[in-house]
């Protein structure tokens, strides 16, 4: 998320607040949200409703500038494939809130 809100920087108004929102949104979601539910064995769909939001606006946005376009290219989202990641579960080995995952593949 980290790098999908610095990306941002490069966007003009109104996407850079926007997809900046959406990072920051998504982050909130899965520390207070998604990691407790992932406890239970369940998941957050807001969390995933979130992550979709900011692949559709940086699939959607239309650069102006030879600038703005390496933005686009180089941008997490050339890397998002329509299918979604491997759900991270939870290792048995945490400390406070930093949190140690190891990756399965789900369904």
């Amino acid at each position: 998320m980290a790098e999908i809100f610095w990306l941002a920087h490069g966007l003009p108004e109104p996407e850079r607040h926007h997809v900046q929102e959406l990072a920051r949104s998504y982050a909130e979601e899965v520390v207070d949200e998604e990691w407790p539910l992932m406890e239970q064995g369940q998941a957050s769909p807001r969390g995933w409703i979130l992550i979709d939001d900011i692949r559709a606006t940086l699939q959607g946005y239309e650069p102006h500038t030879v600038a703005e376009e390496g933005l686009v290219l180089g941008s997490p989202n050339a890397a998002c494939p329509d299918q979604r990641p491997p759900v991270p579960s939870r290792s048995p080995h945490r400390a406070g809130r930093q949190e140690s995952f190891k990756y399965t593949q789900s369904g």
